[in-house]
């Protein structure tokens, strides 16, 4: 988790903004080998359940690889095989 924000707007809210961990290994989901490159990154907005009656949001970053073998692939966590 990189940072979290309170917002007051017309409903209050609270925002997570999640990022990546230092050093972490990025995986392709393809061939399941290790791939040092990324080719883009999209992050997604999503909202979750409320927390203490304020609309709560995730902001997560979705990270394609660029594996050698598969092309452009999307990143799988190294724990998940």
């Amino acid at each position: 988790m990189e940072t979290i924000q309170r917002r007051k707007a017309e409903r209050r809210e609270i925002w997570v903004y999640l990022g990546r961990e230092p050093g972490a290994e990025m995986i392709c989901d393809g061939c399941g080998k290790r791939v040092d490159r990324v080719h883009d990154v999209d992050v997604r907005t999503i909202r979750d359940l409320p927390i203490l009656d304020a609309a709560a949001w995730l902001s997560v970053p979705r990270r394609r690889v660029l594996c050698p073998y598969f092309g452009i692939r999307s990143r799988t966590p190294t724990n998940r095989r």
